[in-house]
């Protein structure tokens, strides 16, 4: 399988970049930090799976740089049969005090940021030989309020509902499953 992994330098997606790897797949991480991308293809590499991951590093909440992270998938791939949208980020709120600032920034990543690598890999779901499937990574806080991460929850059930809502007109090119996992702790 061709697997691109939004949010794929660092916790869940990079456990999942290198257990596809593993498995045979060839992997495409893609994320903000080019030195932790590549210390996934580094990674990959030493455990004796050269080639199999690959780093695309962009902005997913930059229109510019996902045009272009498309264009570079293209070239790598030809076609995706799995695209997970992993890329996120938290910040807590201080006190109580609602910084739209800090809305705009987890909206940004968390729920555009799935709508545009989506609209990146479209073209090239359609263009795989099996039904693709596409997984967006929510999150338990779209169910639940959490202290201080309104931010957060909220833009977790936004992605949640836009998931469901592509599931339902997608239906004719991919299917879309939807992941809620609960708290998850960095281990470095």
């Amino acid at each position: 399988m061709n697997i691109w992994i939004t949010g794929g330098g660092s916790g869940i997606g990079r456990e999942m970049a290198l257990l596809y790897a593993s498995e045979g797949h060839d992997v495409v991480v893609s994320g903000r930090s080019e030195h932790k991308l590549k210390d996934v293809v580094a990674a990959a590499d030493e455990g004796n799976l050269p080639g199999k991951v690959h780093a695309l590093a962009f902005d997913v909440t930059n229109a510019n740089e996902v045009e272009s992270a498309r264009n570079r998938l293209n070239l790598i791939f030809g076609y995706l049969d799995l695209v997970i949208l992993n890329a996120g980020t938290c910040e807590y709120i201080k006190g109580q005090q609602l910084d739209v600032a800090l809305f705009r920034r987890v909206m940004d990543t968390n729920l555009f940021g799935q709508i545009n690598a989506l609209n990146a890999a479209l073209p090239l779901l359609r263009l795989a030989p099996e039904r693709p499937l596409v997984a967006g990574i929510c999150s338990l806080a779209a169910f639940i309020g959490f202290p201080r991460a309104e931010a957060y929850g909220a833009s977790k059930a936004a992605a949640r509902y836009f998931l469901h809502s592509a599931r339902t007109d997608f239906k004719d090119v991919m299917d879309v499953t939807v992941v809620n996992p609960g708290f998850v702790t960095r281990s470095e």
